[in-house]
């Protein structure tokens, strides 16, 4: 049996044994796991994996081109740059007492893993699985929680004067000009919800450093886009009201209306 892997951008189908082999490293019994395919909005292949009495994410990194000061980096090192910043965050996160995927070591210990699948050379983690929905649309409450959320967040990962996350190692440059590690991609898709309220925070891999008015803007544009027929002026209204009543400041936002635009531009083109 051939799985395909999600999104719409299918690099290769994996067989369920070569899945298998992926779990090898961790404490899974092949006998009794179940693996199936998670579908919604991922960049990248995401499997929920059960056996027993317990469950995870099996994640599946696509490989990625970027520029960079006029360069194109390697698919694979703008890979493993991702994911550098996404293992030690969500890792730290958790000790901040946030609900965010718990990335599960392998029996030696490794965080992450490297596999050639089908000509392309990927890094594979293992998350723990949070209890939670997406939300199809959100309410002004919905938005409200969003905001603080995000807020706390902030406030818990800005980069001045405190240590950087175990694991995460930046030059002086970065630290200098850029003062917040950021969601990157913090959007309905990517907050769960349980009984009404916000119940883990998903998808790290997207997670970068820069100002916390980035992460703003892009959540903005992204919340228009999700709801056409609502003003922009309230979903903004709600959304930064849980902001500001949150843990971190609001930033000066005189050029927040330009960066949700070119998000929205952005955004658009990918859609």
């Amino acid at each position: 049996m051939a799985i395909p892997i999600y999104p719409k951008q299918v690099f290769e189908t994996l067989k369920s044994y070569e899945l298998i082999q992926l779990l090898k490293p961790y404490s899974f019994n092949p006998e009794t796991v179940a693996i199936s395919p998670m579908i919604g909005g991922l960049r990248d292949a995401c499997y929920l994996v059960k056996s027993e009495n317990k469950s995870a994410v099996l994640r599946i990194y696509q490989p990625t081109t970027r520029l960079t000061k006029g360069k194109c980096r390697t698919a694979f090192d703008a890979q493993f740059s991702a994911t550098d910043y996404q293992l030690p965050t969500t890792n730290y996160l958790r000790r901040c007492g946030f609900s965010v995927p718990r990335v599960i070591p392998t029996r030696d210990g490794e965080l992450s893993q490297y596999y050639n699948l089908h000509g392309a050379r990927r890094r594979v983690a293992l998350f723990s699985y949070i209890q939670g929905v997406t939300l199809p649309r959100y309410l002004p409450r919905h938005l409200y929680a969003a905001g603080r959320t995000l807020s706390d967040l902030h406030a818990v990962l800005s980069l001045r004067d405190r240590p950087l996350p175990e694991g995460l190692s930046l030059s002086r440059t970065v630290l200098f000009k850029q003062n917040t590690i950021l969601h990157g991609d913090f959007a309905r898709g990517n907050l769960l919800f349980w009984h009404g309220r916000p119940s883990g925070i998903i998808d790290w891999a997207g997670a970068t450093v820069g100002p916390a008015i980035y992460d703003l803007a892009r959540s903005l544009a992204l919340f228009f886009l999700d709801h056409p027929d609502r003003r922009e002026a309230d979903i903004r209204r709600d959304f930064l009201s849980g902001y500001n009543e949150g843990r971190n400041p609001l930033p000066d936002l005189a050029d927040l209306q330009e960066l949700e635009e070119v998000n929205l531009k952005n955004v658009g083109c990918k859609m």
